[in-house]
Parts: C-alpha cells; sequence; structure tokens
C-alpha cells in the first residue's frame, strides 16, 4: 500500500463514519454532502467499507453466515422494489403495477 492508498482510506473511513452518525441523528443534507465527496477513489474505498461495516454488523446481532445472507438479500430486495416501484419509467413498475391490479381488482 502506498501512502495515497492510506490516506484513501483513512478519510474513507472518517467519511462513512460521519455519514452513519449523521444518518443515525436524522441529519439527511449531511449524509447527501458527504456522499457528494469530490475524490472517486475515497467515495469508492468508503462503499466497500460501508458493505464490510454492515455486513459484520448483521452478522454480529444474527449470529450466522446464512441469516446474515438471508437478512441483507430480503433488505436489499425490498429497497430494489420499493425504488423501482416509485420511479414509472422502470419495467419493474410496471409489472408492480399490474400485480397491485391484480390483487385489488
Amino acid at each position: 500500500m502506498t501512502i495515497h492508498d492510506d490516506l484513501t482510506k483513512a478519510e474513507a473511513t472518517l467519511t462513512v463514519s460521519m455519514a452513519l452518525y449523521a444518518a443515525a441523528v436524522g441529519d439527511d443534507e449531511r449524509v447527501a454532502q458527504l456522499a457528494a465527496h469530490d475524490d472517486p477513489d475515497v467515495i469508492r474505498e468508503a462503499f466497500t467499507i460501508l458493505a464490510s461495516w454492515t455486513a459484520a454488523t448483521v452478522r454480529a446481532a444474527v449470529g450466522s453466515r446464512s441469516a446474515t445472507i438471508a437478512l441483507l438479500a430480503d433488505s436489499a430486495e425490498a429497497a430494489y422494489l420499493e425504488a423501482a416501484y416509485a420511479v414509472p419509467e422502470t419495467g419493474a413498475h410496471a409489472v408492480l403495477e399490474d400485480e397491485k391490479g391484480e390483487h385489488h381488482g
């Protein structure tokens, strides 16, 4: 690792820590500011750190690798479906609208 790599990782770690704290206190504006970091290397590293910390935290809470995978997969699917449903231009939105009509029609 180079000094640049070490500095990037340190800055990414600090960015993720600040973003998690801001999210915990409901400061969405600060989270958005942190996500708009101008160094793509820091953002890539921060994404990696956040994914790693999230998986480790969930695993500590649920106790097993398979339960971690199941919980994260369910959360990811739910978030994907919510996002897809919110954007009418996606194919998923049309499918969900059709399913909604079948259940209520």
